[in-house]
């Protein structure tokens, strides 16, 4: 995946404490933008997509602990695509989306005015599926309450409605839309487009007026995006200093 499909390429190396750093050559430093860029995609954008369209996919095909899993797993990681790119650092959070959209909130207004709008193409099932709020973090509390680790194991029931598809479409819309006009991609052969598209209201079509989020079929890549960044960059040191102060990641995996 190409980075300039990724908005906020210019990154704020200042975050790097390294001493000497104001010495880099700019190539180095340019190299070191661009390292970062690219991590932030591969393990959190791209991530973040294929949970997105599994979980549509889950809740279509009535593996509704499944769908709440992925739908709270594709929220976190764009939100934390959000944060780094806000210069910030992610490691004091797990999976608490609603803590990082108050994050979020501090530095970007639009996060405080942001409401869900029941689909004015489906008006006539509002009152049939019970919309219950526009609150978005009431939302998160349903997401993180069905979405966490236990529901993989069923230790308690878990039901979903329209309403929680429309709300997960709009949201990630949103957010998704912060961070880039490219298409949503999808790792492997997979009939997704389907998937994507059914009943959404907040994706149109590729036909449709956003054109932006039309789909490609992108293939796996099964090489560590870390590991190829560290390899490649001129300066390694700043890159993993850069890795351990931002993100959860442990030395071994930054041979």
């Amino acid at each position: 995946m190409k980075s300039e499909s990724i908005r906020n390429e210019t990154f704020h190396l200042e975050l790097i404490n390294i001493s000497k750093f104001a010495n880099f050559p700019d190539v180095a430093k340019d190299q070191l933008n661009m390292s970062i860029t690219n991590i932030i995609d591969r393990i959190f954008v791209q991530t973040s997509e294929n949970d997105y369209i599994l979980a549509r996919f889950c809740y279509f095909n009535g593996l509704t602990n499944h769908f709440f899993w992925n739908a709270l797993q594709c929220i976190e990681k764009i939100l934390k695509a959000l944060i780094l790119h806000g210069n910030q650092s992610v490691k004091k959070y797990s999976h608490e989306i609603k803590d990082m959209w108050l994050e979020k909130e501090k530095f970007d207004d639009s996060f405080k005015s942001f409401n869900f709008i029941f689909p004015e193409d489906s008006q006539e099932l509002k009152s049939t599926i019970g919309w219950q709020t526009n609150d978005v973090l009431a939302f998160f509390e349903h997401l993180e309450k069905y979405g966490n680790a236990n529901t993989r194991y069923d230790y308690y029931g878990v039901d979903s409605s329209p309403e929680d598809l429309f709300k997960l479409d709009q949201l990630y819309f949103f957010l998704h839309n912060k961070l880039t006009n490219r298409a949503l991609t999808w790792s492997s052969k997979f009939p997704h487009e389907q998937y994507i598209y059914k009943f959404n209201y907040s994706f149109p079509h590729a036909s449709a007026v956003r054109e932006d989020f039309s789909v490609q079929l992108n293939y796996n890549i099964t090489n560590s995006q870390i590991q190829t960044e560290i390899n490649l960059c001129l300066n390694k040191d700043a890159l993993k200093h850069w890795l351990k102060e931002n993100i959860r990641i442990k030395d071994s995996d930054m041979k």
